[in-house]
């Protein structure tokens, strides 16, 4: 959800293998601010390397159920 509130948009809208940038127009800035976002709500650290690697709105979902997961 803090996908689409971000991005003004219904969560419908929003599919698994849409693009971040290319699909979805996120820039540098609105992804930082995302990261932030989802960071506070799910309570974790994103480091910038990994940020590199969170191309699909899935693959963002996939690495919050990973760092969730109970270690």
């Amino acid at each position: 959800m803090a996908l689409a509130n971000e991005l003004k948009r219904d969560v419908s809208a929003i599919g698994l293998n849409h693009s971040l940038r290319g699909d979805l127009g996120l820039n540098s800035l609105d992804a930082i601010e995302l990261m932030f976002r989802v960071e506070e709500e799910f309570d974790l650290s994103i480091p910038d390397a990994d940020l590199q690697k969170l191309v699909t709105v899935g693959d963002l979902v996939t690495y919050i159920e990973g760092k969730l997961q109970p270690s």
